[in-house]
């Protein structure tokens, strides 16, 4: 597959981020001089990852012709994998999801798995009219740990063995890693460069992303913020697993965590508990966040419902600085994540289309 330039791949991403949008206002967006902004655009033109249309009307003038990206040039799969659940997530050249499926892994644990998985993802592109051609590369992300020792069935060396046999290259992140990625990409990253991103689902965990990329730190634990947690307890505590133990306890039946995200309601007896449980673990962790990382916002997402972050950030932002403290010049936006879908499926998707053609 090509490799594209710095300067290319810049041109792809301010037209991922602004598209529909003219030549002039690309030259605006860029320090490329118009001539370079030209000759760029039409090698990708030429290359079929961008399209142009008439503009509209706008004076006496000619109008002039609006640029934007090929979405069905080319696709990204991508494959989110904890310990009971593989969510697959398809997009387009823009990052927009085309697809979004959950399988259970326990339906893939056998000698067959392998090829039942290879024979599952071709129906997937089947399905949606994509041929492997337009096909651009696998993204992974995963918080289990692969042993290398296990000659059997392996889910996670799936995705590996599928790129070596459809010819794709394969990118992998842990979850949170992939769900910032996604966010930075389709979400609240697309007008915030500096953000903390924190991942609420059956662990918490999290990433930061600074000048639109993930700030990883010297070895790799920028954003860890498990460690900043008094131990295991306490990371299953505050998780969607502490909750699911909550209502549970209240008398309600529901089986798992998956389910809870299907029937949840904040009227579900033991959520506020839940909520008056982790509060100030969660308040402190913002504290810590604001005051070491200072970034222009801290998002909140994974699978944690939208009402549920809703209530958890409204009451956060009426404590984040302490009695008596002086007020600082600027406090970080409070937000939820805008990534419509879920965030790690997405975010791995997009794994190729980052590395391989944006910034």
């Amino acid at each position: 597959m090509q490799k594209y330039t710095s300067n290319q791949r810049m041109l792809l991403d301010v037209l991922r981020c602004h598209q529909p949008i003219t030549r002039a206002d690309i030259t605006d967006l860029t320090d490329l001089t118009q001539q370079s902004v030209h000759r760029i655009l039409e090698g990708l033109i030429a290359d079929g990852l961008v399209v142009t249309e008439r503009g509209k009307p706008n004076g006496r003038g000619k109008p002039s012709p609006m640029l934007q990206l090929n979405n069905a040039v080319r696709y990204s799969l991508g494959i989110a994998i904890d310990d009971d659940s593989m969510r697959i997530s398809v997009v387009n050249f823009s990052g927009i999801p085309v697809l979004e499926k959950c399988v259970t892994s326990v339906t893939l644990t056998d000698k067959r798995s392998s090829a039942v998985f290879v024979q599952m993802l071709e129906s997937v592109l089947s399905e949606l009219g994509i041929r492997r051609q337009q096909l651009c590369g696998i993204g992974m992300a995963s918080d289990i740990k692969a042993n290398s020792e296990d000659e059997g069935f392996n889910l996670l060396r799936c995705p590996q063995v599928l790129g070596d046999m459809w010819n794709v290259p394969v990118f992998s992140e842990t979850l949170a890693a992939a769900s910032a990625i996604g966010e930075s990409l389709t979400g609240v990253g697309k007008r915030i460069g500096n953000f903390a991103f924190i991942s609420l689902d059956k662990d918490v965990s999290g990433a930061l992303v600074s000048n639109g990329a993930l700030f990883r730190g010297s070895h790799e634990n920028a954003g860890n913020y498990r460690y900043l947690l008094s131990g295991l307890e306490e990371l299953d505590r505050v998780s969607l697993r502490g909750l699911h133990a909550f209502v549970q306890r209240n008398g309600v039946d529901i089986p798992n965590v998956e389910g809870l995200l299907d029937r949840f309601d904040m009227s579900l007896p033991g959520v506020l508990q839940w909520i008056d449980d982790v509060s100030n673990t969660y308040l402190h962790l913002f504290r810590a966040i604001f005051g070491i990382f200072d970034p222009d916002a801290i998002v909140l997402g994974g699978r944690v419902p939208q009402s549920l972050v809703a209530y958890l950030l409204q009451d956060i932002a009426r404590k984040l600085i302490p009695t008596g403290m002086p007020a600082p010049r600027a406090l970080p936006s409070l937000l939820q994540s805008e990534v419509a879908g879920d965030g790690a499926a997405i975010g791995s998707a997009l794994l190729p289309l980052k590395n391989l053609f944006f910034r």
